[in-house]
């Protein structure tokens, strides 16, 4: 317990915060992960959730323009292509290759009980196979609301009738 010490009319702690000694300001730093984990596996190969942030996107933009020594418009117009909120990215990894055809899936992202989007896969045969033997594909959905708690993912395989959720969840830590 600190005594105060009285100078003129006002008590001082000793080791009261001051202009001289200012208080010490925390950041809160938001990162995000993925629940269950990356990839879920099962008998057909894999499904697989990512999120990365608009910042993450552009620098991912930037890395493969600088490498292409790319002008700045190209710089530009793939910036003002990265959603507000940043992408969700689907890995598909099957075992034969018309199962990993994008056609075959439906997804969704809610948030609470908001449905953010619905989408039915479109054509999108892969044509590389992964070290791992499956045929993958990719699929980025954009996250137009900004991640509050946890954003949902569904993944439908129509093909199977198999249904795969993922949760992308907000981490705040105070530092």
């Amino acid at each position: 317990s600190e005594r105060p010490i009285i100078i003129g009319e006002r008590p001082i702690i000793i080791g009261e915060k001051s202009p001289s000694n200012p208080p010490t300001v925390k950041k809160t730093e938001v990162t995000y992960s993925v629940e269950p984990g990356k990839y879920i596996k099962d008998s057909f190969g894999y499904i697989g959730v990512e999120y990365f942030t608009t910042k993450q996107e552009k620098e991912k933009i930037k890395i493969r323009l600088d490498k292409k020594k790319a002008p700045m418009s190209d710089y530009e117009k793939a910036y003002n292509r990265v959603p507000e909120f940043g992408n969700i990215v689907l890995h598909i990894g099957r075992k034969d290759l018309m199962h990993a055809n994008t056609k075959w899936y439906s997804y969704s992202l809610k948030q609470g009980d908001k449905l953010l989007l619905n989408l039915k896969g479109k054509e999108g045969i892969p044509n590389i196979r992964g070290r791992d033997g499956n045929w993958w594909n990719i699929v980025k959905l954009p996250v137009r609301e900004n991640i509050e708690d946890t954003l949902s993912v569904e993944i439908i395989d129509n093909k199977t009738a198999d249904f795969y959720n993922f949760k992308v969840l907000r981490v705040e830590t105070v530092k």
